[in-house]
């Protein structure tokens, strides 16, 4: 039997079948132990890659934020410039009407008052 089996003990049968299983299951469990934590840093991995993704987006979208505010800014500025150009202009205008109507007025005036001489004259 020695020939066979080689120098082992005897009682090697039972304990060295156990031994045995005792190393495969320990081996699996630490092959399971290091699958789970790649896959547990793999999705560390993922959420700060969408971590980052996100930030940028949030960002992409202040800027944005700020460029549609400015934007409005500039177009409420220049609507408040073209009203004051155009109430300026309406001004000019009236105060040139008014200037005129004054003058027919004045003309006017000028002419009844020669007219009335004219009519109190004695002939």
């Amino acid at each position: 039997m020695d020939a066979i089996y080689g120098s082992r003990p005897a009682s090697n049968g039972r304990e060295g079948a156990l031994d045995s299983a005792t190393s495969l299951l320990d081996n699996t469990i630490e092959d399971g132990k290091r699958k789970r934590s790649m896959h547990h840093q793999e999705h560390l991995a993922v959420l700060r890659e969408m971590q980052v993704a996100d930030i940028q987006q949030q960002e992409l979208n202040r800027a944005q934020r700020e460029l549609h505010l400015q934007m409005a800014i500039d177009e409420a500025r220049q609507a408040r410039e073209q009203e004051a150009a155009l109430r300026t202009e309406e001004n000019a205008q009236t105060t040139a009407f008014n200037q005129a109507f004054l003058n027919i007025m004045g003309m006017l005036v000028q002419a009844m008052s020669g007219r009335q001489e004219q009519n109190s004259l004695p002939d």
